[in-house]
């Protein structure tokens, strides 16, 4: 028998509001982490943007942890006896660290724009 809580991180990884996504459910988990260890360094931060960012690292880790493992390992930016499987995950738990001040200065950047008065 199928272990019921591994099959439930399969299906909500992959699926979101029943859109399949591709993602791989490992390469989420660890952007989370990564997002948590960023906050664990933040004090003060409202709940909502801490929020907004656990929701938004994992998904940011899953589509381009395995691009940027691709790129490196095309490219032979490190050499060695890496391979690309071995490089998506520190490159996932990378992009959770980074989304929570990187999405926050990208969303503030974009709230400039939008708040800003047309010129006359």
């Amino acid at each position: 028998m199928p272990n019921q809580h591994t099959t439930l991180i399969a299906a909500a990884g992959v699926t979101i509001l029943g859109v399949p996504t591709g993602l791989e459910p490992p390469l989420l988990i660890a952007g989370f982490l990564g997002a948590v260890w960023a906050q664990s360094y933040q004090a003060g931060v409202p709940w909502f943007r801490r929020a907004l960012m656990l929701a938004l690292s994992p998904l940011l880790a899953g589509y381009l942890a395995p691009l940027v493992a691709a790129y490196l390992y095309t490219y032979n930016f490190i050499q060695g006896a890496f391979t690309q499987p071995m490089l998506q995950f520190p490159a996932a738990v990378v992009f959770g660290l980074i989304t929570h001040e990187l999405g926050y200065r990208a969303i503030q950047f974009v709230r400039t724009f939008a708040t800003k008065e047309a010129p006359k």
